[in-house]
């Protein structure tokens, strides 16, 4: 766009829409005054129907204003005509040039223009678009800052929540919920904390009881209360007690060495105070009582 023509087409005494029309062809124009925009172009521009673009053109070419001339493509097909604009011809003050439209536009008061009011006051109150769409410079795309947040939200997810979950099922569905607290605005590390509460007391949960991480979100589950990792059970105080014994403790827990403690060995054979502690012994800790030489259980009386 060369300055020098904008700025004469704005000077120029000229009715409004034939102005418009000359300003949009002097913003199109090269430095030697040469432009071949639309009429579609020059009617987005000014806000004017293409007839009335037609009409303000003519009526330049009639005060020698602007020159037009038609052009043809390569392929013979007709393109958009070129203008040249002479800007040595000027339109002074006492000049009343006529609009080529049947009835003059109004004052944004209302009052009909005249030559004598026609002082171009109001021209600030029209909006022209100097940049047609076709040529307005694009501006670099900024990703919005919602896909921003949520790309980190999962590289939390990816690298903290994640690795410390219970049952590392349907990571895709934990993905999006994890995703939609944080941007509801919940802390990561409430989330991570609780996380590690519930991994906790889950150690003595079976894994059928044990939520999906995309459930435990959901839920909030981070607002649970906290439960107490569980203290790791103390070892078995096996001191004195012989190996057959301690092997059944070993194996079948402490609840076992109740049921062996008072029963005594024989050679081959255990001998429990009772019937029912025998049958028991017998048929819970054979395995073991075989790997110690032992064949037989009995009991003691009648009980």
């Amino acid at each position: 766009m060369a300055h020098e023509y904008t700025t004469w087409a704005f000077k120029q005494n000229l009715p409004t829409a034939m102005k418009f029309v000359l300003v949009a062809l002097a913003d199109r124009a090269d430095h030697d005054g040469h432009c071949w925009p639309s009429a579609r172009d020059i009617a987005s521009m000014t806000g004017q129907t293409e007839r009335s673009v037609y009409n303000q053109i003519d009526a330049l070419i009639e005060l020698g204003l602007i020159t037009k001339k038609a052009r043809r493509r390569s392929s013979g097909y007709k393109a958009s005509n070129g203008y040249n604009l002479h800007i040595g011809i000027s339109r002074e003050a006492h000049d009343e040039p006529r609009s080529p439209e049947t009835v003059s536009p109004e004052r944004p008061s209302g009052e009909r223009r005249s030559p004598e009011n026609d002082d171009n006051s109001y021209l600030n109150d029209v909006h022209i678009n100097i940049n047609p769409p076709s040529e307005a410079l694009s501006e670099p795309s900024v990703e919005p800052s919602g896909k921003t947040r949520a790309k980190g939200f999962l590289r939390e997810f990816e690298k903290e929540f994640w690795p410390i979950c219970v049952r590392k099922v349907a990571k895709g569905s934990a993905e999006k919920a994890f995703v939609r607290v944080r941007q509801a605005g919940t802390e990561l590390q409430t989330i991570l904390d609780g996380m590690r509460r519930h991994a906790a007391a889950a150690t003595v949960t079976e894994e059928q009881f044990i939520p999906h991480p995309a459930t435990w979100l959901n839920q909030q589950r981070w607002k649970d209360e906290g439960k107490a990792a569980p203290e790791p059970e103390k070892p078995m105080d096996l001191t004195g007690q012989p190996a057959w014994k301690a092997e059944i403790a070993s194996a079948h827990g402490e609840g076992a060495l109740s049921w062996v403690l008072d029963a005594e060995r024989d050679g081959e054979t255990v001998v429990a105070p009772t019937k029912f502690k025998a049958d028991w012994i017998r048929s819970r800790y054979q395995p073991q009582l075989l790997r110690h030489g032992i064949k037989h259980v009995e009991h003691r009386g009648n009980q």
